[in-house]
């Protein structure tokens, strides 16, 4: 993958959308993604406060949560998976105010509801989307990515139905 410029502007929005394309690349084909991490640590968002950079740090957890979980390497362990699982907790837990939803539904299969509704009032509103779908997807990936100590098919298909139930949907 190419090296950006992070010193903001149009070269690192480009790399921001790359690393957003690898990792639905790297979603759909259950595949190691080619984006260098290391590349986005000298990005300022690290260091800003405003809604946008918040939004990415999550883009560049759950780029770090796939890195883990297809590593081009074998060097992975449990506990990073650990460190990122807790990382991505408290994304959640100091989001700012702006990422609160104004209305929120839970989902009722009696009505007809599957999916949870979730509004969310901000000029930056794409923005706080991009933030809260990668968080529930990095929660669902660090989810599926327990490892299941069984031999016994029958036990892992239940273990699994177990996992799915913990994944939260609002």
């Amino acid at each position: 993958m190419s090296e950006f410029d992070f010193n903001g502007g149009l070269g690192e929005a480009a790399a921001w959308l790359c690393l957003r394309q690898d990792i639905y690349v790297s979603l759909t084909r259950l595949r190691p993604l080619r984006s260098n991490l290391e590349n986005y640590l000298q990005s300022d968002i690290f260091r800003r406060t405003d809604d946008a950079a918040y939004a990415n740090r999550m883009v560049f957890l759950l780029a770090r949560s796939l890195g883990s979980i297809y590593p081009s390497d074998s060097s992975t362990s449990n506990e990073s998976l650990e460190n990122i699982r807790m990382e991505v907790d408290g994304w959640f837990d100091s989001k700012p105010a702006a990422f609160n939803p104004i209305l929120e539904s839970a989902r009722n299969k009696d009505e007809g509801k599957l999916l949870p509704t979730i509004w969310v009032l901000s000029p930056f509103h794409s923005v706080l989307a991009v933030g809260l779908q990668y968080y529930h997807i990095a929660k669902i990936v660090l989810a599926m990515s327990l490892p299941i100590a069984t031999d016994s098919v029958f036990e892992q298909i239940r273990e699994s139905k177990k996992v799915e139930v913990r994944i939260p949907l609002a």
